[in-house]
């Protein structure tokens, strides 16, 4: 999990406000810098510049990679060429990792030589590969800069907060995740993998490639998965209808507005629930930052083939992750 030198609150205020430019840039000029949230993760480090860097660089390898190579010897399309994106963008940031590692001790400055993310060079690959690199890079630096701009602001807002969102407890890991958080990033390829062969096969969405992953670690604590899931089904009875049927969204800017929603929904049901338990149970502890990522990838499943559908993909895929990465960490150990 990356550090991000500013309170949880902060960091979903940023990503929101992120995804609003990122809105406004596309739907006056068309262009899209990988995803909605990819302006408002990469503007919280622009106070380190070779995150975004790698990060950028990696993408545009994994743009090369795929386009001149892959796709030259396999026929890619679609969800298809999403997914190996996504893929090659996650091994060479694996690769950065190491690299970033190795710097710890040989060479300080090499940890910042760190990409953003897990799926974000994927994702802004992917839009190379459909509006060109120079657009693409251009969109990014703008959305990013704007968002970098704007956001420091919000620092002022956190004050003005209630006094108990201020005081949650959002990083007190005290929970035992259902599998040690060292075997994430494996269990996120697997979690990818997952979700694309069984889409593949049964044409089942899971709520995004990542929510397995990242479900798999509460498998022992069905509370917090119940949290994400009753989010979830909430933001999809909200866009669904009663966004959709006032205003004409659809495509990126619906998934947008799920994310906003998602934002909106999480953060106020998690302060409720804190509130209510007395900083006893918050939610998706120590993930805070994914959980409303993850709930609205859920509602956008959900939109595109029905909740009960993509709870049930969602469960398959978490069920695989789960057994899979348990298994093998109880082998190593």
């Amino acid at each position: 999990m990356h550090n991000y030198n500013l309170p949880t609150e902060v960091v979903r205020m940023v990503l929101a406000l992120g995804v609003i430019i990122s809105i406004l840039v596309y739907e006056r000029w068309r262009l899209t810098g990988g995803a909605a949230v990819v302006a408002g993760y990469l503007a919280m480090f622009v106070d380190r510049p070779l995150y975004i860097v790698t990060t950028v660089a990696v993408a545009v390898g994994t743009y090369y990679l795929v386009q001149r190579i892959i796709a030259r010897r396999v026929f890619l399309y679609g969800r298809r060429r999403l997914v190996v994106m996504i893929v090659v963008g996650m091994i060479l940031q694996t690769v950065t990792s190491v690299v970033a590692f190795i710097g710890r001790q040989d060479a300080p400055w090499l940890v910042g030589l760190y990409g953003v993310g897990f799926v974000l060079p994927g994702l802004i690959a992917q839009d190379m590969e459909r509006q060109g690199v120079r657009a693409t890079l251009l969109t990014v630096g703008v959305t990013v800069l704007l968002t970098f701009l704007l956001f420091r602001d919000l620092l002022a807002i956190k004050g003005d907060l209630p006094i108990y969102w201020n005081s949650i407890a959002f990083e007190d890991n005290t929970i035992p995740y259902s599998y040690p958080t060292r075997w994430l990033i494996p269990a996120v390829f697997l979690s990818v993998l997952a979700s694309a062969l069984l889409f593949e096969w049964t044409g089942i969405r899971s709520g995004g490639f990542l929510a397995a992953a990242y479900a798999a670690l509460f498998v022992l604590q069905p509370l917090h998965l119940l949290f994400i899931v009753a989010s979830g089904g909430l933001v999809y009875l909200f866009v669904t209808r009663f966004l959709m049927h006032r205003t004409a969204i659809f495509g990126r800017t619906k998934f947008a507005m799920m994310v906003l929603t998602g934002l909106a929904f999480t953060w106020a049901l998690e302060g409720l629930v804190v509130w209510l338990t007395h900083n006893a149970f918050v939610p998706f502890a120590g993930f805070t930052i994914i959980s409303p990522m993850i709930v609205a990838l859920i509602a956008n499943d959900g939109e595109r083939q029905g909740l009960r559908r993509t709870l049930a993909g969602l469960t398959i895929c978490t069920l695989v992750v789960f057994a899979a990465i348990k298994g093998f960490s109880l082998l190593v150990a």
